[in-house]
């Protein structure tokens, strides 16, 4: 069954909801991409799976260490900490004939009300599995306070039916977890499957077949105590990219092979730090040898008889090629997970804004093409915002459609911006406004920048209209 088909068949109001949630389920459930999203997952809590199947040795006298390196980890927190340590920044444009207008105004409020801290922690919490996962949910729903929430959910529960191949628009979606349920004194695994359509939301249960909840009721959410439907499906997302990829994917074999080499490494030096003993005229059966060996530690004392020879053979490991490869397998995972080598020496002895720039570039292109895709998250956002705000009785869908919200990431760039301030001042009256303004890191926008100082150069010119020098004149002229 193709996208197609799929939209033929959700548009029928005579869709049989169980057959399809149970195909949906059949194409979904252990997939590639709901396993490279565990995958990434285990990565992230540095649970390096291939390195941990690493197979013990014959010899249980062998070291078999098993390295995780924390690199994935590493590269997941610094993109979101880089795009999202500092507050994102939201500014609205007014595109109705009536700028000045209170409900305009009153808009703005509420938007930064609905962005309180718990819904702006969870879009941080999205950016992190998107970064990790490839994509990430948030469920919208009003909360038993009347409040506009946003819920994230495990991105591997959540099987979406888009309506075309860009994957910009929703036509269903079923979720599939598990609950734990206590009944008669023990903790029980339910196993839950919702089912989400532009209109209904259906609560199912699957043991061993799908069958509906007909107990709940289908709206998508209650508002004063009436079900209500946001006549879109009830869910926002966000993506790391337009692929869908999860970061791990595009490192994986460079971060094994990292792993695998540390270990083994690790493993060399931890069998050839004592010296192999040679003994002549001694039984070669192994149990003896690991015997005598042992006895010898113990007592420092060895005898041989006359024909008898011991002598320590030491191992000298290849230490240098060995450092070569890892800092080869290094710099391509910093490079291919577009990360910023923070140890790298260029990065403590030249921390000039320039400079630091050049080393933050690849990052800076990852995260503007999640700055792209948050700014799709933010406009389905505003979707369910704007009709949270008729649901109360604040303005109307045709106010709301002139109003924009943009959305910006304040990086967290670590550049000397005394250095950057101090260029910009120096650069006044050779390069344009609009050039200093790009360059200043104060200045979020010229535009706004260039509004704020025209009412400030109104308000000087009214005071000085209206001040009369008159007096300071007069008494000036009497001091002298």
């Amino acid at each position: 069954m193709n996208e197609e088909v799929l939209d033929e068949v959700l548009i029928d109001d005579n869709i049989d909801i169980v057959k399809f949630v149970e195909y949906i389920l059949q194409q979904n459930r252990g997939s590639d991409k709901i396993q490279d999203m565990l995958t990434a997952q285990e990565y992230f809590l540095v649970k390096n799976v291939d390195i941990l199947k690493k197979e013990d040795p014959n010899s249980i006298k062998s070291s078999n260490k098993k390295l995780t390196s924390a690199l994935y980890r590493l590269s997941v927190e610094q993109k979101v900490n880089y795009a999202f340590n500092n507050d994102i920044i939201f500014s609205f444009e007014n595109n109705s004939e009536n700028e000045e207008s209170l409900i305009f105004e009153t808009y703005q409020n509420e938007f930064m009300k609905f962005m309180d801290f718990d819904n702006k922690n969870t879009i941080i919490n999205m950016a992190t599995d998107a970064v990790n996962k490839g994509i990430s949910w948030a469920f919208v729903n009003i909360d038993d306070e009347g409040k506009l929430i946003l819920q994230d959910f495990e991105p591997e529960t959540v099987y979406p039916v888009w309506i075309n191949r860009q994957h910009n628009s929703l036509r269903a979606l079923v979720r599939d977890y598990k609950v734990k349920d206590y009944v008669d004194n023990d903790f029980v695994t339910i196993n839950k499957i919702d089912y989400f359509d532009n209109e209904n939301h259906y609560n199912l249960i699957y043991d061993n077949e799908v069958e509906i909840d007909n107990s709940q009721d289908t709206s998508h959410f209650y508002n004063n105590g009436v079900g209500e439907s946001w006549g879109r499906v009830p869910f926002i997302w966000l993506k790391s990219n337009q692929d869908e990829l999860p970061l791990l994917n595009v490192i994986k074999s460079y971060l094994d092979a990292y792993d695998e080499l540390t270990s083994k490494s690790v493993d060399t030096l931890i069998n050839d730090i004592d010296a192999i003993l040679v003994l002549k005229g001694v039984n070669p059966d192994m149990g003896t040898l690991e015997e005598t060996r042992e006895k010898i530690k113990k007592s420092k004392v060895l005898s041989l008889k006359e024909i008898g020879d011991a002598s320590y053979l030491v191992v000298n490991s290849d230490i240098s090629s060995i450092q070569s490869k890892l800092e080869s397998l290094y710099k391509n995972i910093m490079q291919y997970s577009s990360t910023v080598d923070t140890n790298d020496v260029k990065f403590g002895s030249n921390n000039s804004g320039i400079a630091l720039k050049s080393m933050y570039q690849n990052l800076d292109i990852y995260v503007n093409g999640l700055e792209r895709q948050l700014r799709i998250t933010f406009a389905n956002i505003k979707y369910f915002f704007d009709e949270y705000l008729v649901l109360n009785n604040i303005g109307s869908l045709e106010d709301f459609q002139k109003f924009k919200i943009n959305v910006m990431l304040d990086r967290d760039l670590m550049i000397n911006e005394t250095e950057i301030i101090n260029n910009v001042a120096k650069m006044q009256n050779l390069v344009s406004q609009e050039t200093l303004d790009d360059y200043n890191p104060l200045v979020y926008s010229y535009d706004n920048e260039e509004k704020r100082r025209e009412e400030t150069r109104k308000k000087i010119d009214e005071i000085e209209s209206n001040y009369d020098f008159t007096n300071e004149v007069n008494d000036l002229a009497e001091e002298i």
